[in-house]
């Protein structure tokens, strides 16, 4: 790990603005020992056009083969076309690894961390991250744990009526940004990878949202007596959730319905799996652009080969 931890920062030190890791080369999953995985890099820059363009000059190295070295070299990268806050990706190698760089707008991923209104983005920052570089003056950490706290509400109330394991809340909330996925709906991903990522890397989801901090400890304990949470009380509870999440179960729910744990419960499933299906629709549409139909079908194709192959081993398995 330390070795990851050492090239990472190397090459991070070649390029400009906030850099976070995420993803199972960074961080241990139950599938992942031994293997030399790839590195997923999220960079928040001011303007990723202009980004592209400065790294590009700097390490051209890094674009080789890519849609985005030849879209610059044509003449054709196109700030709005091609990178509108982009949340495209582009593929390099360094050091004998793989490493996929996202490149987005920083107000953007701040906005999404706040609102929940597209969910990719989100979804990463509630899973295992290591803030490597902040360029934020202490903003992303801060608007991070506000995440983290969002996601402790909705995990309870997408479960009405239980008293959860913790394990069943780190699932739940991991779960958020698949459920519509369609790498999981046509079994692009492993079955177990909610599993995998939250038995991985237990120690930070037990620290996260496992209770130790007074406030996520008062939110649990609240919810988990939701035999009595209905009424006035959830409808408050509502109140406080991103905005995208509560204009939703508004638009969608009346009044009394909103005070209704099931009802909610069922209206929360419903809209992450319809923001998870448009955002992965999306994301799969950028990546296309920058990276390229090829790269796409091949990385798809070794994930869909990964999942099948698992799926079988549960059925023999079992």
């Amino acid at each position: 790990m330390n070795n990851v931890k050492k090239e990472t920062l190397e090459l991070l030190a070649m390029m400009p603005d906030a850099a976070t890791p995420y993803g199972s080369g960074y961080f241990v999953q139950n599938d992942s020992a031994g293997e030399k995985k790839s590195m997923d890099i999220i960079l928040s820059v001011d303007n990723p056009n202009e980004w592209h363009r400065e790294n590009l000059e700097y390490n051209p190295w890094m674009y080789k083969g890519s849609s985005v070295h030849n879209l610059v070299n044509n003449g054709l990268l196109d700030c709005e076309t091609y990178f509108p806050q982009s949340l495209g990706c582009f593929f390099t190698n360094f050091e004998g690894r793989e490493y996929k760089i996202v490149v987005v707008d920083k107000q953007l991923l701040y906005d999404h961390l706040c609102t929940w209104e597209h969910f990719s983005l989100t979804g990463r920052f509630q899973k295992p991250m290591a803030l490597i570089i902040d360029n934020s003056k202490g903003l992303l950490p801060f608007l991070m744990k506000q995440n983290y706290r969002n996601a402790v509400k909705v995990g309870l109330l997408m479960n009405p009526g239980e008293v959860l394991s913790v394990n069943t809340l780190f699932e739940t909330i991991t779960s958020l940004s698949y459920l519509g996925d369609l790498r999981n709906i046509f079994h692009f991903e492993d079955p177990n990878k909610i599993h995998n990522i939250v038995n991985g890397s237990y120690d930070f989801f037990e620290q996260t949202y496992g209770g130790h901090d007074s406030e996520y400890k008062r939110e649990v304990d609240l919810l988990f007596k939701s035999d009595d949470y209905n009424g006035e009380e959830l409808f408050g509870k509502i109140s406080t959730l991103p905005s995208s999440v509560k204009n939703y179960l508004i638009s969608n729910l009346s009044y009394d319905e909103l005070m209704d744990t099931n009802l909610v419960a069922l209206e929360l499933h419903k809209y992450f799996r319809k923001i998870d299906f448009i955002d992965s629709i999306k994301m799969a549409l950028r990546c296309n652009q920058t990276v390229g139909f090829e790269k796409v079908t091949q990385t798809l194709s070794g994930k869909f080969k990964k999942g099948r192959q698992k799926i079988k081993r549960k059925a023999y398995d079992f």
